[in-house]
């Protein structure tokens, strides 16, 4: 069994306006891909509601750092009162969403992911030892805090694809 060690977080979204989907899922998505993630849908839920539909999406997305460290996202969005609308840009038609979202990110450091140190109290006290002594000082300002910003860069692209705040981001001469 793998050891999660939770970046600061988790950190949320919650948006209510129009915006558009199909960029939005794109953009995230992309987002995971150009940074060499291993992309995993865990759900992708639309049900129909009296008040509209429900979108519920859940995303692991996961990237190695070293032979015992690996990256590991869990992405929630849950969109509700879905109307679809069309809306006129560009002497084009587009068809947009009009609803209420709520994002959930949560970012880990994934320590022995292939669980060589299973099976045994020694091993497992091993691990403990290497992450807590051996590894320590790595995570806390390297890997750990690395992660921490790719999580604020993240939010940050689906903050302008939502139209939320200015292009730009404070954190993107960090890492």
């Amino acid at each position: 069994m793998s050891v999660d060690i939770q970046a600061p977080g988790p950190e949320m979204i919650i948006f209510k306006g129009i915006f558009d989907f199909d960029e939005l899922y794109k953009t995230m998505h992309d987002w995971f891909n150009f940074r060499g993630y291993t992309f995993h849908e865990v759900k992708f839920k639309k049900k129909s509601k009296d008040t509209g539909y429900e979108i519920e999406l859940i995303w692991c997305p996961w990237r190695k750092v070293t032979d015992f460290l690996k990256y590991r996202f869990n992405v929630h969005v849950l969109i509700f009162n879905v109307e679809k609308i069309e809306v006129i840009k560009n002497n084009q038609k587009k068809e947009l969403m009009k609803g209420r979202m709520f994002m959930e990110v949560k970012a880990f450091l994934e320590a022995d992911y292939s669980d060589r140190f299973e099976g045994s109290k020694l091993k497992k006290g091993i691990r403990q030892f290497i992450i807590s002594y051996v590894l320590k000082r790595k995570i806390d300002t390297m890997w750990g805090d690395k992660l921490e910003f790719k999580q604020y860069e993240f939010l940050n692209v689906v903050k302008e694809c939502l139209d939320m705040q200015i292009k730009g981001n404070e954190h993107a001469d960090v890492w």
